[in-house]
Order: structure tokens, then sequence, then C-alpha cells
């Protein structure tokens, strides 16, 4: 019933103007939701969108729809490993540019993200629940290293889309993912919020 309603919010939010809307960095939170990649599959690849954060969201390669369980990641031309942030294993997508997708919108999503591939240009962007986007934002990915980013949002993300760098097939992997849903009180403000504003446009 909580989520039924919170996907009547999100989408009368949706349908606002996202002129207001914002994304911001934040730091690492704990979340209601959390994804580690430890008990989803043994490491190899897998045909994707999959199951993630409990059967709550997806993840996927937006290129070739194909994700990796890893044990560790490792770059001949920059001769650089990286392993799991924690436990054993970790999620990637093979060609860098990877999709989280929300059952329930969230406000606030974030994990760490690593690379063995020296990456530019990458950015993160951030939908609703109507596939409109509610911003872009710059992603920076240092070579070899576990780094966190997390962000919140003043309207719901149904889905994030990650990627690592401008050019694709420089895989990205990542690790201990979190996602928070807003609470019924911060639900209700916000559909307050929503209706003022159509009543402002009108």
């Amino acid at each position: 019933m909580r989520f039924r309603y919170v996907l009547a919010v999100a989408g009368l939010l949706g349908a606002v103007s996202l002129g207001n809307a914002a994304v911001v960095e934040i730091p690492e939170f704990t979340g209601d939701m959390f994804e580690g990649f430890e008990n989803l599959y043994p490491p190899g690849g897998y045909p994707a969108p999959f199951a993630i954060f409990e059967g709550q969201g997806t993840f996927d390669d937006i290129i070739a729809h194909y994700c990796m369980i890893a044990i560790s990641l490792y770059s001949v031309p920059t001769d650089t490993y990286i392993y799991p942030y924690s436990g054993n294993l970790m999620g990637g997508s093979v060609t860098g540019w990877a999709a989280f997708e929300f059952t329930t919108p969230v406000m606030q999503f974030g994990g760490y993200i690593g690379t063995t591939d020296i990456l530019s240009g990458g950015s993160v962007t951030f939908m609703d629940v109507n596939g409109q986007v509610i911003d872009t934002v710059p992603l920076r990915i240092d070579l070899g290293q576990w780094s966190w980013h997390g962000w919140s949002s003043t309207t719901p993300i149904s889905r994030v889309e990650v990627r690592g760098s401008e050019a694709i097939g420089l895989p990205i992997v990542f690790d201990d993912m979190r996602a928070t849903i807003p609470e019924p009180a911060t639900v209700t403000m916000l559909a307050a919020g929503a209706v003022l504003l159509l009543r402002r446009r009108r």
C-alpha cells in the first residue's frame, strides 16, 4: 500500500515542471536499500537487466544489456587491478554505461564506483517516473580506486544512468550501492508542493 501511494505521488510530481528540481551530491548514507552483489550470481557475465536491491530495483548495461559479477577487474593498457570494495563480489558494466532502475522511486542514491581504465567526460543522469530528465551531473572516477558517489534529489528518482566515460567499452564497477525511499511525511509534503505549483501555473 505504501509503495502504491509513493508511486501515485511520484507520478503527480513528475507531471510538474522540473525547473525547481535539483540533484546535489551528498556524503555516505545508510539508506533503506543496499546492494553488495554478494548473493545474486556466481562470478561471470549475465544478460541484463537483472534484479538487485532484493527485487526493488534492476541493474543493466545501457549498450550491451550484459553485466558482470566479478571478484576482480583488470585492464591490460593500464596494468591496473581493482577488487571489491567490501565482501567478495562486485557488479560491473561491461561498456561503462550502466543503468539502475527502481520499482519505487527514491530520493537518495549512491555507492562506490571504480575503474581500471583512464576515463574522461563521465556523467550521471537522473530520471523521474515519466522518463523525464531531472538533472545530469558530471562524474569523475579515479583509476584503480574506489570512490564514494552519492546524490539527493528534490524530485523522486525512478532511473539513474551512469556513464563512466564519453567512450564506450571501458568497464566500470559498483559496490555497496544504496538508496532511500521517501517517508510518508516527506511524500505528503512533496505532494502539497506539487499541488501548489500546479495552482500557480493555472
